[in-house]
């Protein structure tokens, strides 16, 4: 593997449902929430464009391609969801 080559979680052996992916990044901006006083009544998609932003932060901060990585994500979406329907 080369250096900036990065494996998936299918290639590392976790294999996961939807549900679970879908549970995983609920923690993740619960995690958010809590740390940033973001409340239920905030609405998930306030806790979602939060966490967008931060990873953008991150990504700059970091010298990885936010846009990228955001392309990346959607072709493991869309491989992840093609037989299922979601």
């Amino acid at each position: 593997m080369r250096a900036r080559e990065r494996r998936t979680r299918r290639e590392v052996g976790t294999e996961a449902t939807n549900a679970a992916r879908a549970a995983w990044a609920r923690r993740a901006l619960a995690t958010l929430q809590r740390e940033t006083g973001l409340t239920e009544a905030d609405g998930l998609d306030v806790a979602l464009t939060d966490l967008l932003a931060d990873l953008m932060h991150l990504c700059d901060q970091s010298g990885l391609e936010f846009d990228r990585n955001l392309l990346m994500a959607k072709v493991h979406y869309s491989e992840e969801t093609s037989d299922t329907g979601h």
